[in-house]
C-alpha cells in the first residue's frame, strides 16, 4: 500500500530542488547594488578606458586558452577573444556580463548586436573586443557553443574576479 503523503512529499521535494537550479549570478539592478556594494554607476564613472588592461583569449579546436582568467573588481578591461578555428563559434559568459558594465563590443571593425544571454557570435578567424568592468567579485564560468541560444557547451573556462 502506498502512503497518501508520498505524492505530496515528492511534490514538495521537487519544488525545493527546482529552486536550487536557478542561476546563481542572475541579478536585477537592485540585487546588483546589494551584491556588489555601492552604486556601480559611480565606480564606472572613474574608469580610464584608455589605460584598460588587455586580456587575450583564444578559441582553438573548441577549447579556450587560457582556460582561467583572474581579474580585479572595478578595473576596466579589454577582453580580446580570437576564434582561430575554421568554424563559426559562440562565446557565452552570461553571469559575468550580467554583473559587469559593458562599455563596448566590436567584431572586425563593426558592432554586432550583442546580448550576453544569447552569446557573442564569432565568425572563423575573427577577433572580438569587449570593453567591460567587472562590478562583482566571484567565480564566473564561460563556455563556447556552436549555435546561439543552444546550451550545448563545448569548451569551458572560468573567470575569477577578486
Amino acid at each position: 500500500m502506498s502512503s497518501p503523503w508520498r505524492p505530496i512529499t515528492v511534490f514538495v521535494l521537487v519544488l525545493a530542488l527546482w529552486g536550487c537550479g536557478s542561476p546563481d549570478n542572475f541579478y536585477t539592478d537592485k540585487d546588483l547594488y546589494e551584491a556588489c556594494g555601492s552604486d556601480p554607476g559611480k565606480r564606472v564613472a572613474f574608469a580610464n578606458w584608455d589605460d584598460a588592461e588587455a586580456v587575450d583569449l583564444q578559441i582553438r579546436m573548441g577549447s579556450f586558452w587560457p582556460m582561467i582568467l583572474t581579474l580585479r573588481q572595478d578595473r576596466p578591461y579589454v577582453l580580446r577573444i580570437a576564434n582561430v578555428d575554421p568554424e563559426h563559434r559562440v562565446f557565452s559568459a552570461t553571469p559575468l556580463f550580467e554583473t559587469s558594465h559593458l562599455e563596448s563590443v566590436k567584431i572586425a571593425g563593426g558592432d554586432p548586436e550583442f546580448n550576453p544571454v544569447d552569446g557573442l557570435p564569432l565568425p572563423p578567424a575573427a577577433t572580438a573586443e569587449i570593453r567591460f568592468m567587472a562590478l562583482c567579485t566571484g567565480r564566473f564560468e564561460f563556455f563556447e557553443t556552436w549555435v546561439p541560444n543552444l546550451n550545448v557547451e563545448v569548451g569551458r573556462g572560468v573567470v575569477y574576479v577578486e
